[in-house]
């Protein structure tokens, strides 16, 4: 749009303007984000529709739609709205009775927060904190957020895996159950999840990944920005799993020839 004034042209998005170039990111994003999700706030089971509603209802939306006053930011557009809907993946071995989609989604819960102080719980529920003591309002965990009583749900759940594990924006964080805190060289060689609980996609798809000890605290005390980019803990991974530590840290699909000649 452009205004006249006097003998001056002056341009002018208009927020209609401005909602029509948002719209295409927030339905185009989400399709590369898990079907169903945690909001770390309320603890609830959010799809796909609902988390573009909360959008749409946060003062980010709307503080968005405001500040393109001459000419929009497509740029600015992508990076607002990939943060917004940016979620934590989950990585942990099952010890049991964890909590499914149905005890969350539960009449009278519909929370996680609502869930009974049991082991396996306050497992998800230390996940869930740890995901918002790194910034994000987001979390996917295989146990309650796929309704495995749906077959189409689940079918289309295992054959998106790799897609979710590489779009994680801010990482994939691996609980060592067992493991020891302060954690030593080794234990994750030697961990439950090592030798029971790991998938290649689940290692080998997220651009960054976190390892945790039993009691939530960084493995061997790594407080790098991606545990992929630390030396010692990729040395270690990469002689127990038996495959290259460029591989591991930089997969991509076409590296899965590679990949089988190791494993």
């Amino acid at each position: 749009m452009i205004l006249q004034l006097g003998n001056c042209e002056k341009n002018y998005v208009s927020p209609l303007e401005t909602i029509t170039a948002i719209d295409p990111a927030i339905h185009r994003i989400p399709k590369n984000c898990p079907l169903v999700v945690i909001n770390i706030t309320t603890g609830c089971l959010c799809d796909r529709p609902e988390r573009i509603r909360i959008f749409k209802a946060d003062p980010l939306y709307k503080e968005l739609v405001s500040s393109m006053i001459n000419a929009v930011d497509n740029e600015r557009i992508l990076q607002v709205v990939a943060r917004f809907f940016g979620y934590v993946m989950f990585s942990h071995a099952w010890q049991g009775n964890e909590p499914s989609f149905q005890d969350v989604n539960t009449v009278g819960s519909k929370s996680v927060w609502q869930l009974p102080n049991t082991p396996l719980n306050e497992k998800l529920h230390d996940f869930c904190k740890e995901t918002r003591r790194l910034g994000y309002d987001w979390a996917w965990s295989d146990t309650c957020c796929i309704d495995k009583s749906t077959s189409s749900i689940l079918n289309q759940s295992l054959t998106s895996m790799h897609k979710w594990y590489a779009n994680s924006a801010a990482a994939t964080l691996v609980f060592l159950a067992g493991v020891a805190h302060p954690s030593k060289p080794g234990d994750l060689a030697h961990s439950l999840w090592m030798t029971r609980a790991w998938t290649l996609q689940e290692l080998l798809s997220p651009k960054v990944i976190f390892f945790y000890d039993a009691q939530w605290k960084l493995y061997l005390g790594d407080t790098s920005a991606n545990h992929k980019e630390s030396p010692e803990i990729m040395r270690e991974l990469a002689g127990a799993i038996k495959v290259p530590r460029g591989t591991i840290v930089t997969f991509s699909p076409d590296d899965l020839g590679c990949v089988r000649n190791f494993v």
